[in-house]
């Protein structure tokens, strides 16, 4: 992993499809003039290779030229699929029988006419990508102008992506079986065990065949953790095709998403954890309109702590990050279905990179895309070579924040004390028996919300990260429970930890199968607590529409609703906390175990926080992480506005501390430190750390300081 020495502002050019190349000087020049550097260049394999084995290099290598006379540095995007220029339109005719199959049995073929996927399990079809790819890589390999490749271009299933509906997922072809196959033999190891936990009868791996749907619990999400294995493989492929001739350059790709949000990580995603090893740099797309306006009900508050739970779950699994697709305007050319982003709201939302500990942003739209979905995204130039104000805006926060180079590079997010548990099995098993791909990921979130509200810095961990000790770790809808996870619990706890459960943990072992009380995997002996009943929220549907029973919960001086599940509990060696209103039943539990406290609700707090965004659950979770010995990032003053966010980068001797107002309205806000120095990044002007500091509706405000 390449640790940034830089403060990079760079921008895609074009996307698959190039501006004209008369455009392309006056482009490059207005680059230089906003600071951008790198430019991204897509390498198209059905672009620059229309027939079989001639591949066309005039554009690309007169853009390199270009770039290189200007002083301008190219990312070279390798682009074998996920946009129908992409794929060759020869490859259907020269493999007629490839195709991508979803769970039900349709298969979709490579046409000149379907969806942007092949299936790189298929070799024949990923030994001609690689070709291209190699070749690509050997003419420029020692070109000046290249800054690094990007071999994957968000890592997931194109197909799978628009896809949650579990009978049109991917891939179920014979290609994809082969990997599957091998993969369960090396989880497995014997098939008696495979044949024990899917409850089958094969005599070998190579008889196992992929059950398809997610009633079958045990071998559906077998088949969706091995997914984001396959793409690691996939992508390792990728990377040899690049490091095989160039060892100079940086590889890198980028993720669509990250994998705890919802479809993302269920339908078609990679493993952020893992990916980010294996490349020299790793990154993500962010696009914050999309995310507050799409990813959740419209206008929903905590729909804006998305962006920032994105970046805080990839700088937990990779602190030396990069936002590889950051959209500067609106997305996906719904300009008209979206409020417009102004360039202060645009500031906000780069200054919200940086804050989580990103150096280098990549801004997807530069040039306005003309054409198809992007038609009509706002980039930071128009079609006509205009600069926008956003163009404008951003540009000058760079060279701001440029200035302090040096300090900015070194300068890290503070230590965490709070972390939330992402577990991709309790999250695949959520799916599969709601039916609902948001259960989880909104539940997790709703966590995250109520504490990014209240400034503590969060970590996003998961079994693939390293077990350290933190004061405080939320286990949200904890499904499935093995002796690894209990393993750590216990360690957080000798070491004086508060955790947190809610309804349902441990509803199923290791394998899948339904546990025989709740909680379980012996969590129930060590938090003292045990289910007495439970029901789900949902009691009836009227023409089409969801009915919920409304549960009311009171937690001390605390009132809240609940959601989707109701457990009512016996608190067995614990002490209740929590009580339904409507029948004084118990909701949660607290027990003093080793050193530490461990909490159970029997409800979904966190997703009711998203539904309802109570201020008594909020308060309820800060009292419980405080009183674990985790300190804010900056206290809250009475009256602060749970919007207005402060975020600090630490250095030797100084700090960057950000002001960020996600609400609507202008807000006054305190110098949180007791610092020596205090000067605003963009003024340049010292401050008094006593002034009251007015911070606009939807803006940023950054200072960096000496300490006390």
């Amino acid at each position: 992993m390449c640790k940034s020495n830089r403060l990079r502002l760079g921008g895609w050019y074009g996307y698959v499809i190039c501006p004209k190349r008369q455009e392309w000087e006056d482009h490059l020049n207005k680059a230089k003039e906003l600071g951008i550097n790198p430019l991204g260049y897509i390498c198209s394999w059905g672009m620059m290779e229309p027939k079989e084995g001639k591949i066309d290099f005039d554009e690309s290598d007169a853009f390199l030229e270009l770039a290189e006379k200007k002083g301008v540095k190219v990312v070279l995007y390798l682009q074998y699929e996920g946009e129908p220029r992409a794929i060759p339109f020869w490859l259907p005719e020269k493999y007629p029988d490839s195709y991508v199959e979803m769970a039900n049995g349709q298969k979709v073929y490579v046409t000149r006419h379907s969806l942007p996927t092949i299936c790189f399990d298929d070799d024949r079809v990923a030994a001609d990508a690689y070709r291209f790819g190699r070749t690509v890589v050997s003419r420029y390999e020692d070109h000046p102008a290249v800054f690094g490749w990007d071999v994957w271009n968000e890592t997931w299933l194109w197909k799978g992506i628009v896809e949650t509906d579990v009978e049109r997922q991917i891939c179920f072809c014979p290609h994809t079986l082969r990997h599957f196959q091998k993969w369960l033999q090396e989880k497995y190891g014997d098939i008696s065990t495979l044949n024990q936990v899917w409850a089958v009868k094969f005599e070998d791996f190579g008889e196992v065949q992929f059950l398809r749907y997610h009633w079958d619990y045990p071998a559906w999400v077998d088949h969706r953790l091995f997914m984001p294995d396959n793409l690691g493989r996939q992508l390792e492929e990728r990377i040899q095709v690049v490091k095989g001739l160039d060892q100079l350059h940086p590889v890198m790709c980028h993720g669509g998403t990250v994998s705890c949000s919802g479809a993302y990580g269920i339908v078609s995603g990679g493993n952020d954890w893992l990916d980010a090893k294996r490349v020299d740099i790793y990154g993500v797309s962010l696009y914050p309109k999309a995310l507050e306006y799409f990813a959740g009900r419209p206008g929903s508050e905590p729909c804006l702590a998305r962006a920032p739970l994105l970046l805080d779950q990839l700088r937990s699994a990779c602190p030396d990050f990069w936002v590889s697709e950051f959209s500067p305007g609106n997305e996906f050319g719904l300009s008209a279905m979206l409020p417009e982003m102004s360039p202060e709201e645009l500031c906000l939302w780069y200054a919200t990179t940086i804050a989580h500990g990103a150096k280098s942003v990549l801004l997807c739209g530069f040039i306005e895309f003309g054409y198809g979905e992007f038609g009509g995204m706002l980039g930071l130039v128009k079609l006509n070579g205009e600069i926008t104000d956003r163009g404008r805006a951003i540009a000058k926060l760079f060279t701001d924040l440029k200035r302090y180079e040096d300090k900015l590079v070194k300068a890290r997010p503070p230590h965490a004390d709070v972390a939330i548990w992402f577990d991709p099995k309790s999250h695949l098993l959520s799916y599969a028996i709601n039916n609902d791909v948001e259960i989880y990921s909104e539940n997790l979130l709703g966590y995250y919300a109520s504490l990014w509200e209240e400034n503590f810095a969060v970590d996003i961990i998961s079994p693939y990260s390293e077990k350290r000790n933190y004061r405080c770790v939320i286990f949200p809808n904890l499904r499935a429970v093995d002796d690894e996870v209990v393993g750590y619990v216990k360690q957080l706890l000798d070491n004086g930890a508060t955790v947190i459960f809610d309804a349902m943990t441990g509803s199923h072992t290791k394998d899948l199968w339904p546990s025989k009380e709740l909680p379980g995997g012996g969590l129930d002996r060590l938090l003292g607590v045990r289910e007495k009943s439970s029901y789900c929220t949902t009691i009836s549907y009227e023409r089409g529409r969801e009915v919920t029973d409304e549960i009311t919960i009171v937690a001390g001086d605390h009132r809240f609703k609940g959601s989707t599940y109701v457990q009512q509990l016996e608190a067995v060696e614990s002490i209740p906390v929590a009580f339904y209103q409507k029948d004084n039943h118990i909701a949660g539990t607290m027990r003093q175990i080793s050193r530490g406290k461990g909490y159970f609700f029997g409800t979904l707090l966190g997703k009711s926080y998203v539904e309802h965004q109570d201020e008594g659950l909020r308060e309820l979770l800060a009292q419980i992480v405080s009183d674990s010995g985790v300190r804010r990032v900056a206290s809250n003053p009475a009256g602060q506005h749970r919007l207005l966010i402060t975020r600090t980068l630490e250095g030797n001797g100084y700090r960057f501390v950000f002001a960020l107002n996600y609400s609507k309205e202008e807000q006054s806000w305190d110098f949180p430190f007791d610092d020596v120095k205090i000067v605003d990044v963009r003024t340049h002007r010292e401050i008094d750390p006593k002034e009251k500091i007015r911070i606009a509706p939807r803006s940023a405000r950054i200072f960096v300081s000496q300490g006390g």
